[in-house]
């Protein structure tokens, strides 16, 4: 096995044979690092005579009284059902986290009072973005917590089926607009060691009294009219509040003609005829059973 010097006789004794290829950079990094050493010994040696270094050390004076050990804090982190199950979760069980499971009303993750995690792999962020979840669960978090973080969890981003503006226009919404920082994570570890790092942050002072969000804050009724109109097809928030602003009611909007809708910003043939064909087009009632027929074929038949 070939391991690097600075891991050589952490735990035990052994043999360490250096590599080096002759006449490669290697070889002079190796005479420098001898050149120093010898340096160090000899300035160690002046200052003080050889074998008083480690002597003159008290080594109670090493040991720190068990009154001054600051004690460790076992930080506790309240964790949505959802994601109990998760490697999240495993993660911080093995830091040694307190997990109480619940279900919070919003984000998946409350680590303190003022301070709630959503957590959103690459899928479910790209996913989120089509269905404008993201948006949606943005305004709760600002709304519910003072301090929302979004982690976004995994690689290839960009990889996913969405066009990468579409994910930059998300990513710079969720900052500038919402004021929501984003932490990006490789993996459900690596999002359990920066859930840790928070709570840590969070519950220093040892205050772990954490108020739980039990319901979600009720919409006001401009909230509504933008959820409803935001519910159009190709329709985000800034263009349903143009379009709130402009016809000033829902029923209007709901009304307008293709023409009309043309005339806000960022609407087109298409989406107009979108919008009009889920507005004018009949509702079909999916519950009915289709009537099946079965057709028999009995042996006497076949021959």
């Amino acid at each position: 096995m070939i391991q690097r010097r600075g891991r050589t006789g952490r735990k035990n004794k052994g043999k360490m044979i250096v590599l080096i290829t002759k006449g490669t950079r290697d070889e002079s990094y190796y005479y420098s690092s001898i050149h120093k050493e010898m340096k160090m010994k000899n300035q160690l040696s002046k200052r003080c005579p050889q074998g008083e270094i480690l002597s003159n050390i008290d080594h109670n004076q090493m040991k720190l009284p068990e009154e001054s050990k600051k004690q460790v804090l076992k930080p506790l982190i309240y964790v949505d059902h959802r994601e109990a199950k998760s490697g999240v979760t495993r993660e911080l069980s093995n830091l040694k986290v307190e997990i109480k499971t619940t279900t919070l009303s919003v984000a998946d993750y409350q680590v303190s009072q003022e301070v709630a995690v959503e957590r959103k792999s690459t899928q479910d962020f790209v996913k989120s973005v089509i269905d404008k979840r993201l948006y949606k669960q943005a305004k709760e978090l600002v709304e519910n917590f003072q301090n929302p973080v979004i982690i976004l969890e995994g690689e290839n981003l960009y990889a996913c089926g969405l066009h990468p503006n579409a994910i930059r226009g998300a990513l710079a919404s969720l900052a500038v607009d919402f004021g929501i920082p984003i932490i990006p994570t490789r993996s459900p570890e690596d999002t359990g060691a920066m859930l840790y790092r928070l709570a840590l942050r969070e519950q220093e002072d040892n205050s772990r009294e954490i108020q739980l969000r039990a319901e979600k804050k009720p919409l006001s009724q401009w909230e509504q009219q933008l959820y409803i109109v935001e519910s159009l097809p190709n329709v985000g928030p800034v263009t349903a509040r143009k379009l709130l602003e402009e016809f000033a009611t829902v029923k209007n909007v709901i009304n307008a003609s293709k023409n009309d809708l043309k005339k806000i910003d960022g609407i087109g043939d298409k989406i107009a005829d979108k919008i009009k064909e889920v507005v004018d087009t009949s509702f079909k009632n999916l519950k009915t059973t289709p009537k099946l027929e079965l057709n028999f074929i009995y042996e006497d038949e076949k021959s």
